[in-house]
């Protein structure tokens, strides 16, 4: 393990040197930089959720069209993609969330004052979690609804 210097407490040692490197590069950030990565997490976790999306529906019209025709295995193998998907997407959403509010926590540090919109910006991320989440066992049991009812029809 490498021992490297944390660039807070120049006495003290920090473990990963990547940290450093970025709370250095984060602490010399001016306004309008802080300000363009917050926008920049907001697209990531816009677009991550779109991705979602875009996937759930696929999972939903493959079922609804296919489901004579997807096995017991196919089925498995579905639900697995699709909740690594959600998974994956999950991960996207609290990353971007967590770096977003660093980066707001960051205005205040400059005396800025609070990022517009806040509480707006707030509960964007936690409407998407439940809807992921609402979401993610809602194709879930339309799916398995599919072929089971295709199963019971032949």
């Amino acid at each position: 393990m490498w021992a490297v210097r944390s660039l807070r407490s120049p006495g003290a040692l920090s473990a990963p040197a990547v940290t450093g490197v970025m709370n250095l590069r984060f602490m010399s950030m001016n306004e309008s930089e802080v300000h363009e990565q917050i926008v920049a997490n907001i697209e990531l976790i816009n677009a991550s959720f779109e991705f979602w999306i875009t996937g759930t529906f696929a999972v939903l019209v493959a079922c609804h069209f296919a489901a004579e025709k997807i096995s017991p295995y196919l089925y498995r193998l579905i639900a697995l993609l699709y909740s690594l998907l959600t998974l994956t997407t999950l991960l996207r959403l609290f990353n971007g969330t967590y770096a977003a509010a660093e980066y707001i926590q960051r205005l205040s540090e400059l005396g800025l004052p609070p990022y517009p919109n806040t509480i707006v910006g707030a509960a964007g991320p936690v409407a998407h979690f439940f809807m992921i989440v609402i979401g993610f066992f809602g194709t879930l049991i339309f799916a398995k609804k599919s072929a089971v009812s295709d199963e019971s029809n032949t």
